[in-house]
Formats: structure tokens, sequence, C-alpha cells
């Protein structure tokens, strides 16, 4: 396969990327966003926490290792009681987002020291289904945003090609 092939063929490929990563955030807004906003109306138990850190960092992408970005991740566990039974989680919002950011996962860490009694929204179905803030926070609305201009992109794109 020569170069002007692979040009040929960029367009559809392109295009077959682009309706892949839609159809992804047709679920996510479908399926995952709903969950958190339903969350918003779980029954409630006090909970303690039981650890509260900033992740080890990650490293991001990049040839060199200075290159790399170091990505952080909230580590905040809990523990709850319903109906007797014990459970325990890791989640504080449906969408958690990892970012470079490590004074924004600090503040949020030091808002649930160690031993903070907390109040938890579970999945009455599903006590093992918890979060300790229902509803969307940044992660989903980062996800809207890549959806929406993803539609945005797709769009152009297609009356790109239709048109040329």
């Amino acid at each position: 396969m020569d170069l002007s092939e692979i040009i040929e063929k960029a367009p559809f490929f392109m295009l077959l990327v682009f309706v892949c990563l839609v159809l992804g955030f047709i679920y996510y807004l479908f399926v995952s966003i709903p969950k958190a906003v339903k969350a918003k109306y779980y029954p409630s138990v006090l909970g303690k926490i039981t650890s509260s850190e900033v992740g080890t960092p990650t490293a991001g992408s990049g040839r060199e290792s200075g290159d790399r970005i170091q990505t952080f991740a909230l580590d905040i566990t809990y523990k709850y009681v319903v109906n007797g039974k014990t459970y325990s989680s890791k989640k504080r919002r449906w969408h958690e987002v990892q970012s470079s950011f490590h004074r924004y996962h600090d503040s949020i860490a030091r808002r649930y020291p160690l031993g903070k009694s907390v109040t938890v929204f579970y999945n009455p179905n599903n006590p093992k289904v918890a979060v300790l803030e229902p509803g969307l926070g940044l992660g989903a609305l980062t996800g809207l945003l890549i959806f929406i201009s993803s539609i945005a992109f797709l769009t152009f794109f297609i009356c790109f090609t239709v048109y040329t």
C-alpha cells in the first residue's frame, strides 16, 4: 500500500474512529450519567472515612521520562452500615477524574480526613454501590464537553467530505 492509497482511505478510517467515539459517549450519556443523577435520590446513612490521600502519581505519555506529565487520583475509602451489614467503598463521585493538579486532589482529600463522619448515599437495590457526592461533577461535565465536541467535529467532517 503506497502513500496515496493511505491518504484516500484516511477519511473513512477517521470517520470510523469518530463514530466509535460518539457511540461510546452515547453510552456514557444514557447509562452512566443517569446513574449519577439517580444517586441524588438514594437513601443515605452515616459512614466513616477509613483512608484519605492523594494517590501515587502515574506517568503520562512522553518519550522521555522528563517529558511525562504526572497524573494524580484521589484515594478515599469509607465504611458504612446498611441493614446491619458493613460495606466499604472508594467512590466519591460517579465520574472521578485523574489530573495533573495535585492541589485539586489534595483539597478534596483534606475535606475527608481520616475518621470523619460522612453522609453516604447507597443504592437501595445494591447497598455495596455508594457515593459520597451524588450528582454530576467535573468528570461528567468534561465527558459532555468531549461528546459535544466530537459531534461538532464529526458533523463538520461529514459536511466537508460530502461538499468537496
